[in-house]
C-alpha cells in the first residue's frame, strides 16, 4: 500500500471511536504514546483523498469518527489501523458493514470504568483481551452485526448488559 493519511488525535482525552468504514483494528500504542491515531493505507490515493476522521463529543465522551467522504465512489484496497495508549478506549460503535476488531489491552480495565460496545448494522465486534475490569459493561447489536468478546483469564464487571 502506498498511499497513506495519518490522523494523530488533537487530545488525551479521547476514549470512544464510531467506525462507518469497513474493517478496522484497533491496538494499544505501546510506546508511551497518550494520544490516539489513525492510520490509513491504501492503494490508491483516490481512496486516501476519501477516508475522513472527525473529533466529537457524544454522551460526554470525546470520539473520533473514521469513515468515508459521503457520495464517494473510490475503490480499492486498504488497511485501517488505529493506535490508542493502552486500556483507554470506553467506547466502540461499528456503523458500518465491515467488521472492527479491538486487540487486547484496547479497552479501558477499570473497576470505576463503563464500556459501551456496539454493532449497529451488519458489521461486527470482535474484542479480544487477557483480562478485563469495569463497572459497567453494555454490549448492544442493534443491526445484523453481531459482538464477539473473548477473554482469556476473567472478565469482572460489577453490571453487563447485553
Amino acid at each position: 500500500m502506498s498511499f497513506r493519511s495519518v490522523y494523530n488525535g488533537t487530545s488525551d482525552a479521547i476514549h470512544g471511536f464510531i467506525f462507518s468504514a469497513p474493517r478496522a483494528f484497533i491496538h494499544p500504542d505501546t510506546s508511551g504514546a497518550i494520544k490516539a491515531s489513525v492510520v490509513f493505507s491504501a492503494d490508491t490515493q483516490a481512496l486516501v483523498d476519501a477516508f475522513h476522521v472527525q473529533e466529537t463529543l457524544e454522551d460526554a465522551i470525546r470520539h473520533v469518527k473514521v469513515g468515508f467522504h459521503i457520495g464517494s465512489s473510490a475503490s480499492g484496497n486498504y488497511v485501517l489501523d488505529v493506535f490508542v495508549p493502552p486500556n483507554s478506549v470506553q467506547h466502540v460503535a461499528n456503523d458500518g458493514a465491515g467488521d472492527v476488531v479491538v486487540d487486547s489491552g484496547v479497552l479501558a480495565s477499570d473497576d470505576r470504568r463503563n464500556v459501551h460496545v456496539e454493532a449497529t448494522k451488519s458489521g461486527s465486534v470482535f474484542v479480544s483481551d487477557n483480562d478485563i475490569t469495569l463497572r459497567h459493561l453494555t454490549l448492544s447489536s442493534s443491526g445484523s452485526g453481531s459482538i464477539q468478546v473473548s477473554v482469556k483469564a476473567a472478565l469482572n464487571s460489577s453490571q453487563i448488559d447485553l
